[in-house]
Formats: structure tokens, sequence, C-alpha cells
């Protein structure tokens, strides 16, 4: 399944670059950080069936309108609702978006420790509340840690 859904994103990639640009020896594209781990891998594959160099531009959801404004990028990468606002501003070449990937959000307890119940917005809101300790991620940095170089 994850094979299949990475051909397709690669091919749709390549089909949506190879029909805004001219032939390229540089893609550039602009990223929110939450998503890198994936989009990196896709251009991998991009770039050994291309020839291309994917080159990413990777700034945190509140930086990407200031980003687009000063550079001029070949892809952007942004949540739905982001895109949404693009697209209903005539930011984006028609009929180009493609689903690449998918965030996911979960709730992370210490082994032995009790599973808090997120099943309603209240029963989420209650389990925050409770909890001794929260930790989250920065959006713009890959949640993996970098391997041994």
């Amino acid at each position: 399944m994850h094979l299949a859904f990475r051909t397709i994103a690669v091919s749709t990639l390549a089909l949506i670059i190879s029909s805004t640009l001219a032939p390229a020896t540089e893609v550039r594209v602009l990223s929110v950080g939450s998503t890198q781990v994936a989009a990196k891998a896709i251009a991998a594959d991009f770039e050994k069936q291309t020839r291309n160099q994917v080159t990413f531009t990777i700034r945190p959801p509140f930086d990407i309108d200031k980003e687009l404004a000063e550079k001029t990028f070949d892809a952007v990468i942004l949540s739905v609702p982001a895109m949404d606002n693009h697209d209903e501003a005539g930011d984006l070449v028609p009929i180009s978006r493609v689903a690449l990937a998918r965030v996911g959000v979960g709730v992370v307890v210490k082994q032995g420790g009790p599973v808090p119940d997120v099943s309603t917005p209240e029963k989420l809101k209650a389990a925050v509340l409770a909890a001794r300790s929260l930790t989250y991620t920065d959006p713009a940095t890959p949640n993996t840690k970098p391997s041994p170089s």
C-alpha cells in the first residue's frame, strides 16, 4: 500500500512539475516542517526518475505566506485549509493540487500508565488539563532523530 501510494505520489509530482516547468535541473519546493520527512522521501524517488534536483525550503506554517511573497517556488506543500486559502486567492495553478501525505496526531503515555480517553473534544480537554506534563514538537523540524553519520 505504501509503495503504491509513493509511486502514485512521485508520478503525480512529476506530472505536475513537468507541466508547469521548462526542462529544469532544480525544482524548488516550499513545505511546512510536519510534512518534510514524507516529502523528502518522495522527492528522492522523483530525483532518481527525472534527474532533476529538488531543493526544499522548510518553514513553519506562519511563515509560508511571507516566503511565497518573497520567492518563487515550483511546488508548495501545505495543509488542506492553507491550500484552500491560496487556491481561493488565485495563487495556484488551476487543477494542480494533489494529496501527497497525511500528518497524524497522537497521544503517548508512559508504559503502564493510564490511557486517557480522548474520544470527544471534551474528554481530550479534560485529559490535557489532568496531565502532569505535555510535550509537543516544533513544526519546523522533522519528528525523527537524525541518522548517525
